[in-house]
């Protein structure tokens, strides 16, 4: 796509559901997206600096031609002779031929100052597309790299806000399952102390029984009538 300011201040992402924050893989695709355009422009500007050096240098060989075409003019008039002196009739097509000689020379440089102005107006207006586009490429450039680093910064600020309450929550739950582990180890050694005082009330109750019975069976009456004492077979 082309890539513009305007499209990356009014870029937006899909809020996550369960964190503030952008969804990371439509910032990637973002990024790329500008990376893309960053090369393209890169690719673009290469042409453009390759289309400049071959205009610059056509206009060198134009200014070397036309340099070169006076000088060539200028090298008959340097060799010609003075001409014996004839009759007026006899010389008027001589001057005519020569006038136009002279108009002939004197178009030439014209033409070739024309050309010379028409490869600077080129060259002028070719100067400023490749300025514009390299003040456009920077601009866009600019924009883009302050909106990455906008985005990482905002990414990053993210991750800690994340890890922060993750930290937080951690804590948390560690200091509910400490809790609740005191908790227990407190109802283990209720359990446990209820456990010795049943046990050693249930001691107390057997040995009480066995004295009971051992009482009992010390004054069964014998087959006489009178009471014995005897020891519990």
């Amino acid at each position: 796509m082309a890539l513009t300011p305007e499209a990356v201040t009014e870029r937006t992402f899909t809020q996550t559901q369960f964190r503030h924050g952008y969804a990371v893989e439509e910032v990637d695709d973002f990024l790329d997206e500008v990376v893309g355009e960053l090369t393209r422009l890169r690719s673009e500007n290469d042409g453009l600096r390759e289309q400049l050096a071959d205009a610059e240098r056509r206009a060198e060989e134009a200014a070397s031609a036309r340099d070169e075409a006076p000088a060539q003019h200028d090298a008959p008039a340097q060799e010609a002779v003075p001409a014996p002196a004839v009759p007026a009739q006899a010389t008027a097509p001589e001057d005519a031929m020569a006038d136009e000689g002279l108009a002939g020379g004197s178009a030439a440089p014209g033409a070739a100052g024309s050309a010379a102005g028409v490869l600077a107006l080129a060259q002028r207006l070719h100067d400023e597309h490749v300025r514009a586009g390299e003040e456009q490429r920077d601009r866009l450039v600019g924009d883009a790299s302050a909106e990455a680093e906008r985005l990482v910064t905002e990414a990053q600020e993210q991750r800690r806000t994340t890890l922060e309450q993750l930290e937080e929550q951690r804590t948390s739950e560690l200091g509910a399952l400490e809790r609740e582990r005191t908790l227990l180890e407190r109802k283990i050694d209720e359990l446990r102390g209820f456990e010795r005082e049943y046990r050693s009330r249930l001691r107390a109750y057997l040995e009480g029984q066995l004295r009971d019975l051992d009482g009992t069976a010390a004054v069964v009456p014998g087959s006489d009538g009178t009471a014995t004492t005897g020891s519990p077979s």
